[in-house]
């Protein structure tokens, strides 16, 4: 087979261009920038990320917060942090901490203008969590921080989209100190194929997972893919029978001025991880939430509402879009005994006070490392 002129005279072409001064110089200058690129993302980079995370975390959470390495491969960006270790305040118990965080972004995040990450993985994540007494907890520092944090108004949700979660080898401790327990949950994993606002083609291998054992107790929760639906999803069942509300109670942050001497809580709901092909990624819901044989009373026993049943029925709801679907809301049999004391205040005016951040450690700087 004879090759058509055109192409036997291509090869010459390039090389006659490249042997032009400005068309050398210039691809000589553009590979020295990738090389340059390449250097200061390997090289430069992680130094600079790790000791301004390790500043801007310490200042702002007020706990002593260290980065052991940075890793960031600047040609297929993806980023690697390694031993994270936050501290209690004014101590060197450890608060949280893990082994690695890696992100890997997708080229799609250039021209989205928003970030596509297309895996996240974390492993060994860490987390103490201590009841001190009825009442307050050793993150209640963290959530008066974030309830002193401005709320910004937009009209539009957040732009972003996340593929492929995955969390391995998790563990969690909570120390109940006025009980004298310790509730532990350990071998942690948990898989979650992608949770977005953005209409993002990106390869999904993960499917729903949550495994973990609860104080021993092994505990099981995954879907299914179904790679060949239209559209493409996965699918996991969610669960919960006859759940005993009353003995939550007292977790609660902040103080409860109410006691709930009965409550059941009952799960069927049903998790789809759709991905339709011009369209982004929904999480879809169906089933029922039911609430049953809940009452509330005050803190000398008397009656202030009771609900036998109230019901939720969700059907198609998104809930990472700006409205939640909700098909029907039954509720039958509510009552309420709602009075004004002789100060004028109602009866259900306070019914929590929430927990203020400890003295200690408002504001202190956290030690040095």
């Amino acid at each position: 087979m004879t090759m058509p002129t055109s192409l036997r005279q291509l090869p010459q072409s390039l090389q006659t261009i490249s042997r032009k001064p400005a068309v050398r110089r210039s691809l000589i200058g553009l590979l020295a920038l990738i090389v340059l690129i390449g250097l200061f993302g390997y090289f430069v980079l992680p130094g600079i990320v790790k000791s301004q995370a390790e500043k801007i975390l310490t200042e702002k959470l007020h706990r002593q917060t260290t980065i052991g390495k940075v890793e960031i491969n600047p040609y297929t960006m993806r980023a690697t942090l390694r031993d994270f270790r936050i501290k209690e305040p004014q101590s060197d118990v450890t608060f949280a901490s893990f082994d690695a965080l890696t992100i890997a972004l997708s080229y799609q995040s250039l021209w989205r203008f928003a970030p596509v990450v297309h895996e996240l993985l974390l492993v060994k994540p860490y987390v103490h969590l201590v009841r001190k007494d009825a009442s307050h907890y050793n993150i209640d520092d963290l959530l008066a921080l974030a309830s002193e944090q401005p709320q910004q108004e937009s009209s539009k949700p957040a732009r972003f989209s996340l593929f492929n979660i995955q969390l391995d080898g998790g563990r969690i401790d909570f120390e109940d100190k006025p009980a004298g327990a310790t509730h532990t949950v350990t071998d942690l994993k948990l898989g979650v194929p992608f949770i977005s606002s953005l209409p993002s083609q990106v390869d999904v291998y993960v499917e729903p997972l949550l495994s973990a054992k609860v104080n021993g107790t092994p505990l099981l929760i995954k879907g299914k893919a179904r790679p060949f639906a239209d559209p493409r999803d996965a699918v996991v069942d969610l669960n919960l029978d006859h759940l005993d509300l009353t003995s939550y109670l007292k977790y609660l942050p902040g103080t409860p001025h109410f006691k709930v001497p009965s409550g059941r809580l009952d799960v069927r709901l049903s998790a789809s991880f759709r991905q339709p092909k011009d369209a982004a990624p929904t999480l879809v819901l169906n089933g029922d939430i039911k609430l049953s044989s809940l009452q509330i009373d005050d803190e000398q026993g008397k009656p202030i509402a009771k609900l036998p049943e109230l019901t939720l029925n969700l059907h198609e709801a998104k809930p990472f879009s700006e409205r939640i679907a909700i098909a029907k809301l039954t509720v039958s049999g509510i009552e309420a005994d709602i009075a004004r004391d002789a100060k004028g205040r109602l009866n259900v005016a306070n019914l929590l006070t929430p927990p203020a951040a400890p003295a200690e450690a408002q504001h202190e700087p956290a030690p040095a490392a």
